[in-house]
């Protein structure tokens, strides 16, 4: 038996993108012949019935585990907590790990074992810090380069990391998200959450909001607000005029909600806009269009990958998603 270990400590009950990458992964792991190939090749295993899981968890976390073979540890602290350093690798020694699946950016001076690298994007190299670009130039090159597997989330990115890293990019895999949004079919939990942002059902804009640089909210802003104003008509301006008929639409703007209200507003809004200047892959858009949303995207490389993933899969949903210049 191999025993892998998968640092699931970045999973939270309020779901962010790392954190159902993550779900989506562990719920196909169970058929790991099937699925992840690769994985079979680096473990020398012939199936998931050879592998034992020891998932890491952070405490107040709970999760169905996939299957018998899987344990859980308990360690109360951030996968990017530098203690993490010293803490991760003496626990892979004292587990006699065969394997370490990493889903985050946090890299290891020293792993014990082979392990997987996850680049979910390169943000921090353009719109990051200077300790952020160091952190990558210094420890997350390094970790990739030295990587038994890596995976990232996209065509766009696979490229992107390939050049970056100096790797070849036929030693870089491209695990999409696995995305299946649930509509929420309770009218008494629509009519809360609606009255809750006091909106009107396919009466507004919807936009997660972020102070993170590349996620261009400020731009947004300015945009609505032109609309709003009758000001000139810029390509987002028009589309909001599109849209709205001529009305005028609120543009709600909200963050840390659970999955049911943000399932209920992406659902119901007249329009999800994401004027994103990069992305790892984007997957609001992705989910808005399958719950018959239409959506406002900024025309970056990554988007119209997206789009195309999303026309091979469901042509009427892809539709839905119009990617604007910014």
């Amino acid at each position: 038996m191999k025993t892998v270990v998968i640092d699931g400590r970045v999973l939270d009950p309020v779901g962010h993108g790392i954190s159902k990458y993550l779900e989506g992964v562990l719920d196909e792991l169970v058929a790991i012949e099937s699925k992840f190939p690769e994985l079979i090749q680096a473990l020398d295993v012939a199936s998931s019935s050879e592998v034992n899981f020891v998932l890491l968890l952070r405490n107040g976390y709970e999760r169905v585990l996939p299957g018998v073979n899987w344990s859980v540890i308990r360690i109360d602290l951030s996968c990017y907590d530098p203690r993490s350093w010293w803490i991760i690798p003496q626990l892979l020694l004292k587990l006699r790990a065969d394997f370490f699946f990493n889903p985050t950016f946090a890299s290891y001076p020293w792993i014990p074992c082979a392990y997987l690298q996850v680049v979910h994007d390169l943000n921090h190299l353009r719109f990051g810090s200077l300790l952020q670009q160091l952190y990558y130039s210094v420890l997350l090159k390094r970790s990739v380069r030295i990587a038994r597997l890596v995976w990232t989330v996209s065509q766009t990115v696979k490229q992107e990391l390939a050049e970056w890293a100096r790797i070849k990019s036929e030693g870089i895999y491209v695990r999409y998200n696995k995305i299946e949004p649930k509509s929420v079919e309770d009218h008494l939990i629509k009519e809360g959450v609606l009255k809750k942002f006091n909106v009107e059902k396919k009466r507004f804009f919807l936009a997660i909001d972020s102070t993170k640089p590349h996620k261009n909210i400020a731009f947004l802003k300015q945009e609505h607000l032109r609309y709003m104003l009758g000001g000139y008509d810029s390509p987002w301006v028009k589309e909001f005029r599109q849209i709205s008929g001529g009305c005028q639409f609120p543009l709600v703007l909200v963050r840390g909600l659970t999955d049911s209200e943000f399932s209920v507003l992406l659902e119901e809004a007249a329009a999800l806009c994401f004027p994103s200047r990069y992305e790892g892959f984007g997957r609001p858009p992705i989910e808005a269009a399958l719950l018959g949303t239409f959506v406002l995207a900024s025309d970056i490389a990554v988007h119209e990958e997206a789009k195309k993933w999303l026309q091979a899969r469901n042509a009427i949903a892809s539709e839905r998603i119009k990617l604007v210049k910014l």
